[in-house]
């Protein structure tokens, strides 16, 4: 019993949990990046969106490759997934950190872009399983 819990909260033998991780660790990765460029650079601060949307979405992509070429099938579901996970994961981190308000259009329009894409990225995570 003790073994299928430790194998179900293992970054390893779970495909979701492991894409799902290495979704976020870019993320965190990219952030830093980010910041360091946009403060020793003289790139104006109107870049910063476009380029955080770029990386998140890239994210999602990977978390859903990794997933499906981890699990070596079901790209379609590993992809939705982590791409459902990622997402909420990172609405609770701007409804816990930002003190501007989110607007459900903006909500559902990142909800689905992340799934697309991520789904994608299981998708093409099966071609290289």
């Amino acid at each position: 019993m003790s073994d299928e819990k430790s194998s179900l909260l293992s970054i390893n033998g779970n495909p979701i949990l492991f894409g799902l991780t290495a979704a976020i660790l870019f993320a965190i990765i990219s952030i830093v990046i980010i910041a360091l460029c946009f403060q020793f650079t003289a790139l104006k601060e109107v870049y910063l969106e476009p380029v955080g949307t770029f990386l998140y979405l890239v994210g999602a992509f990977l978390g859903g490759f990794l997933a499906a070429k981890k699990a070596g099938g079901k790209g379609l579901l590993y992809g939705l997934e982590v791409g459902t996970f990622y997402y909420l994961f990172f609405v609770i981190i701007s409804l816990v950190l930002s003190t501007s308000s989110l607007s459900l259009i903006a909500l559902g329009l990142k909800a689905l872009y992340t799934i697309l894409v991520s789904v994608a990225g299981g998708i093409c995570g099966l071609a290289f399983a």
